[in-house]
Order: structure tokens, then C-alpha cells, then sequence
């Protein structure tokens, strides 16, 4: 039997037990190696009184069946990722959960149903409206985006809908409204379960409010992403392009507490209105919305910053002024650290919190670094299912790849490349990836590389920056190598899409151009540690995707072993026991 409290928490349907009910509760027919094992101490823990629970699988573990099987227990739940890739794969694997994304992803049909509407009305020609209809607006660009005089919002609802509307009969299917996109939101706040990205549930959340009752459980995928999301969100950018139109021009400060006082002394609260006033009487409402957003976040900074006035970033810019062009500013203000915002901005939307990661590491420091106390917490490790055999770690040092593209011009940069070409040549058939960690290595080898090396190269570069686009190309080749910069994460080179990987540098992220990150290791050089060992053993995990997969990895950076020395005690023991040493 549970407690009170925790049958408020469970699906009244399971309450009185739920571990008796998991089986039924697991959307897929049979369990892999690990999963019901996982997913009792998750019940168990929640059962415990542990409010939050933290999970670690290896890629091939199964974590989305673990995380349905719990939100399907719970009472309710939101389900959160940090790409629309995995939204998406959440619901075509998973049918009973519903996705929200944000307007751009979903078509507008106002067009087609108010076609001949908008010809009466006379504010669209035949000719217009089927340009209009033939560049396929999505509902961030459609009709009422446009801001075009003579729409009514009421045009898609019905008169008995949350507006009162005009339109006679919704669309088949449809329940609160014609739009699509308000059509999902209605689907999502009324459903079960909800998978949203993590930008989407922010929005949601914090701009609209349409979110605000708590759910029974809070599924975070990928949590080893959640401080770089809440620090995006709350960090603020603003310029005075607009600003300048009504005579103001922001000024320089070195604390991020004299900008809030500047806001509120030469009251721009009232500027940003004016401009949002003059966005209407345009038509540009995507400047009205960007305002909008803008003067939102903006007094979210002020209410931080109040409390932390000190730990925040400050970086401004001047651009322009030259050829008697006028000069702009913009300052961009991020905090250091994002643990006093975490509960409010996101934890607090929900009874319980599961998070899971293949890459958890250390889940002191993760707790740390979310403002979470490590004794309230429960967390499990699972074992790797794949044979060691089956993805050997290659250290294979070229060179010690470290001083930035100075002395990569001038000393490791040919070392690298003849590493390259020898591990592609003894590959000459396979297909692979190279995980080069900057732009400069990866511009650097497509350059030298030997012609029938680099002639295999697939650079997202090369494909309209469309990276869905150069992996369909490169599954249709032979042997093509993906070289790739930051594609440590959301790639799944399954099978002979990748037989090989290089791993060129260590990667070390760059303090040099990011004050923030700068501040953050400058007070604990043991995250500048986990934030490398993150992205190591994610670029690690690209190429074999289950049991039967197989792939080597080899890592060409000398640094490896005074890395390895330093994230020791994070690494896993199924990473540190694939390692083959060929010095």
C-alpha cells in the first residue's frame, strides 16, 4: 500500500500498488536487459519519499520505454527533450502521448478555409491567395502572423469555443479550434502525457501560462543538457537598433545590476511599449511578438538579479558607426549560475522529476549545479549491454592537439592529418564519422587531407547547413565519412552507416570566447572536467546502437591521458574498460 500523499501522485488506477502494475504499464512486449530492474528502483524510490530520481543508461539500455513506463504509472506527466528529433520519436513509438512543438511546426489552413472569405473581403486577389497557399505557410508565417487588417482571431473558433467565433463547424478531428497549432495546444494541456522540447515547455510555461498546474511526474531526457537550457532561457540579449528610434541608446556597465537600474530610471518598460504600438500600426507582428518576449525576459532579469545581482555576465558590443553609418549596441546578460532558477522554472511543474542520461557522470556535481541536495536524491547507474569486444577505444596519439589554430598551423596540424588519412585508408571501405570538436580542425582536413580521403568527406556545410539532407546522403553512400564539429549528440549511426570514428581533439571547451562558461570553471574546474567528459562519451556513443553493433573509435589527441587521469573517477567503468592503448 502506498501513502496518501503518493497515491495523489500515482494514476488512481495503480495507486494502492504500482510495482504490480509495470508490466501493464510498459508500452513495449518484452523488457531488455535492465529496464523492469530500473524501473522498480524508480518506483520504489518515488514510493520512498525521493522526489527526484536520476537514472543513467548507456546508449541500447532502453531509456524511453523506462520513462513512458513511469509517466504511464503517474497521475500525469510531461515528458521533456532537448530535440525535436527525439519528440518526434517519442510519438511514433509510443501512440498514447501527445507532442506540442512551436508554431513554425505545424501548417496554417486559414488560407484554405477562408479563401473565398478573403476575396470578398477584398484582402487577397485569386492571384495572391494562390501564392499565398503555394508557399506552404506554417502557422508561425500564416495569415494572422501577417498581422493583416480585417482578421479576426474569432475566424477560428466556433461561437460556443473559448472565443466567441464565427466559424460554423471545425475541421474533423478538431475540438477547441481550426488552427493546428492551437488545436495541439488544447490536445496537449488535456492529455495524459505531453512531450515537449525544452524551448516549447519554457514558452509555454513561463510567456503564456497555459502550463501552470503541476503534473504527477516530470520526465527529463538527456538531463545532462538541463543547465545549458535554463541558462539559454534566462540569459537575455538585447540591442538598440529599435530603441534608438525613440532616443535611447544603451549604455556600457560592467554589472549586470546598473542595467536593471537603467531599465527601470529611464523607463524603457514604456519605450518598449511605444515600439510595440508602432509594430500594430505596421502590420509587423513579429516585431511585436519579439518585443513582447524581449520586455517579459527582461523583468524576469530583473527579478534574478536582484537576489544575484554579482553573478552575472556582462558582455557588450558596438557595432557600426563607420562610413557615417550609425552605430548599435547590444549587451547580452547571462548568470554563472543557474541553480537558483532551476525549482521556478522548472522542477516546481511537477510532483516528482525522473531524469535520465547516458551520460549522468557525476550526479553530485549535476545536483550541484541544479541547486538539488544530493541526500534527496535517488540515482541508479545501468551496466552496458554491448560486448566490450564489439567497441574497442583505440588511443592511437599523434600529437598533443592543444594551443589553438596558432600551433595547429604551426606543429600538430600535419601530425593530425597524417593520423587521419592513415585511419580512413586502413577504412577505405567503411563508412564513418570524424568528431574533429571545431570548425578549424574540420576545415583544416578537408583541406589537406589526401584528395581520395577528403573526396569521401560529408561536411553539413556542403548541404545547405541541412544536416537531416547530409545524412540521407551519406547513407546512400559507399564509404563516406561524416567530419562534423558538434555532432556528439542526436545522431544515430546505426549498423554500416559507421564501422569507424575519429575522435581528432579532447574537447575542451573554449573559455577564451565565452565570459560566461570562463566565470563558471574559474569556481569549479571540476565542471570544465564533466562538460568535457560529456561530450567524449556522447561522441563515443554514435556509432553502436545495439547488441549486435559493432564499430572501433580512436582517439588521436595525446591530451587523452592527463584527461583520463583527471575524469577518472566519472568515467565509467564500461568506457574505461574499452580502452586499448596502441602507444
Amino acid at each position: 500500500m502506498t501513502s496518501k500523499v503518493m497515491q495523489k501522485f500515482w494514476n488512481p488506477k495503480y495507486a494502492d500498488d504500482p510495482i504490480a502494475y509495470i508490466d501493464e504499464c510498459f508500452p513495449k512486449d518484452d523488457y531488455r536487459e535492465g529496464q523492469k530492474e530500473v524501473i522498480e528502483f524508480a518506483v520504489n524510490a518515488f514510493a520512498g519519499g525521493a522526489k527526484l530520481v536520476i537514472l543513467e543508461c548507456p546508449t541500447g539500455s532502453g531509456k524511453s520505454p523506462i520513462g513512458m513506463a513511469i509517466a504511464n504509472l503517474a497521475r500525469d506527466a510531461y515528458y521533456l527533450t532537448i530535440t525535436k528529433i527525439l519528440q518526434d520519436q517519442l510519438t511514433k513509438d509510443f501512440g498514447d502521448i501527445v507532442e506540442l512543438k512551436g508554431r513554425n511546426a505545424y501548417p496554417c489552413t486559414f488560407y484554405e478555409r477562408m479563401g473565398d472569405k478573403l476575396i470578398d473581403r477584398k484582402l487577397m486577389t485569386k492571384k495572391s491567395l494562390s501564392k499565398a497557399m503555394s508557399e506552404k505557410p506554417n502557422c508561425g508565417s500564416g495569415f494572422c502572423r501577417k498581422g493583416q487588417k480585417g482578421y479576426k482571431c474569432s475566424d477560428c473558433f466556433t461561437p460556443t469555443g473559448p472565443v466567441e467565433g464565427t466559424l460554423e463547424v471545425l475541421p474533423a478531428g478538431s475540438q477547441y479550434s481550426a488552427c493546428p497549432y492551437y488545436e495541439q495546444v488544447h490536445q496537449a494541456i488535456n492529455n495524459h502525457n505531453v512531450v515537449m522540447n525544452f524551448s516549447s515547455f519554457l514558452y509555454q510555461t513561463q510567456m503564456t501560462k497555459r502550463f501552470d498546474k503541476p503534473r504527477g511526474i516530470m520526465i527529463i531526457d538527456e538531463c545532462h543538457n538541463v543547465e545549458s537550457q535554463l541558462l539559454d532561457f534566462v540569459s537575455i540579449s538585447l540591442n538598440d537598433v529599435q530603441l534608438q528610434k525613440f532616443g535611447v541608446n544603451i549604455p556600457k556597465f560592467n554589472n549586470a545590476y546598473k542595467y536593471a537600474e537603467w531599465y527601470s530610471d529611464e523607463d524603457i518598460p514604456n519605450v518598449m511599449n511605444q515600439i510595440i504600438g508602432h509594430a500594430r500600426e505596421t502590420n509587423d507582428l513579429a516585431l511585436e511578438d519579439e518585443i513582447k518576449r524581449l520586455h517579459q525576459k527582461f523583468q524576469m532579469f530583473i527579478d534574478h538579479v536582484e537576489e544575484s545581482g554579482s553573478n552575472w555576465i556582462v558582455e557588450y558590443k558596438e557595432v557600426g558607426g563607420e562610413y557615417g553609418q550609425s552605430a548599435h549596441r547590444t549587451v547580452t546578460l547571462k548568470p554563472i549560475f543557474i541553480q537558483n532558477y532551476a525549482q521556478d522554472l522548472l522542477f516546481k511543474y511537477a510532483d516528482r522529476v525522473l531524469m535520465m542520461s547516458a551520460t549522468v557522470l557525476d550526479v553530485g556535481l549535476m545536483c550541484k549545479s541544479l541547486g538539488l541536495k544530493r541526500d534527496e536524491i535517488a540515482a541508479y547507474r545501468m551496466k552496458n549491454r554491448f560486448p566490450v569486444e564489439n567497441r574497442p577505444i583505440y588511443i592511437r596519439p599523434a600529437a598533443r592537439m592543444v594551443g589553438g589554430v596558432k600551433k595547429m598551423n604551426s606543429e600538430w596540424g600535419v601530425k593530425l592529418v597524417a593520423a587521419v588519412n592513415d585511419i580512413m585508408e586502413e577504412h577505405g571501405d567503411d563508412r564513418g564519422i570524424v568528431h574533429t570538436h571545431n570548425f578549424a580542425i574540420a576545415n583544416l582536413l578537408i583541406e589537406k587531407c589526401n584528395p581520395h580521403v577528403k573526396s569521401r568527406f560529408f561536411f553539413q556545410h556542403d548541404y545547405y547547413n541541412n544536416k537531416k539532407y547530409m545524412l540521407e546522403e551519406h547513407a546512400k553512400s559507399k564509404n563516406g565519412v561524416i567530419i562534423a564539429p558538434a555532432m556528439h549528440e542526436g545522431v544515430d549511426l546505426h549498423g554500416d552507416l559507421s564501422r569507424f570514428q575519429i575522435i581528432c581533439k579532447v574537447p575542451y571547451a573554449n573559455c577564451f570566447d565565452d565570459k560566461q562558461l570562463a566565470a563558471r570553471v574559474e569556481v569549479d574546474r571540476k565542471f570544465y572536467t564533466w562538460i568535457t567528459a560529456l561530450k567524449l562519451v556522447q561522441s563515443y556513443g554514435r556509432s553502436v546502437r545495439s547488441v549486435d553493433d559493432h564499430a572501433k573509435t580512436y582517439i588521436i589527441d595525446e591530451a587523452i591521458y592527463k584527461f583520463l587521469r583527471d575524469a577518472n573517477k566519472m568515467l565509467p567503468d564500461w568506457f574505461k574498460e574499452a580502452i586499448i592503448d596502441e602507444n
